[in-house]
């Protein structure tokens, strides 16, 4: 069996402390390896009012932004394992299904693994959670490593 080269990783960050722990796991594994590293946050998709004037212009505005600035800090937490062992990063965020956009991410830039978090906790977050990473898992185009606490 030939040996799988790892040259470009993607993390996917959803804000979890769990996250952030697959995170800094990654970080320490691409250490010896340097690869490419990509972290994504994927924001889901909006949900429209039924009465469209509900929130008004401004306030569909405020929460797009509020969306966006959330997202930038789930990709602060996740990119700061790979900042403390000196590894650049590039970071992506995504509008849609989570399942669907990591795929597409994936397959587009050709990942060679992708990590996500184990879900751990309640039994509703654990499905929220637990339906993207078994998704990804069952249709990524690469070897994908779930991190569990051990």
């Amino acid at each position: 069996m030939g040996r799988h080269k790892i040259e470009m990783i993607l993390v996917v960050a959803d804000g979890s402390e769990q996250s952030v722990k697959a995170a800094r796991y990654a970080a320490e594994l691409a250490r010896s390896i340097q690869p490419r590293i990509t972290v994504v946050h994927v924001v889901p998709a909006p949900v429209v009012p039924q009465d469209v004037g509900q929130l008004g212009a401004e306030g569909e505005l405020d929460a797009e932004k509020a969306a966006w600035e959330s997202a930038e800090a789930v990709l602060d937490g996740a990119s700061q394992p790979f900042d403390e062992v000196g590894m650049a990063v590039e970071r992506i965020i995504r509008r849609g299904d989570v399942a669907s956009e990591v795929l597409s991410l994936a397959r587009e830039e050709e990942f060679d693994l992708i990590v996500v978090a184990g879900r751990e906790g309640g039994r509703a977050k654990k499905a929220v959670g637990a339906s993207a990473t078994d998704a990804v898992v069952r249709a990524a185009p690469c070897p994908v490593l779930v991190y569990r606490d051990p």
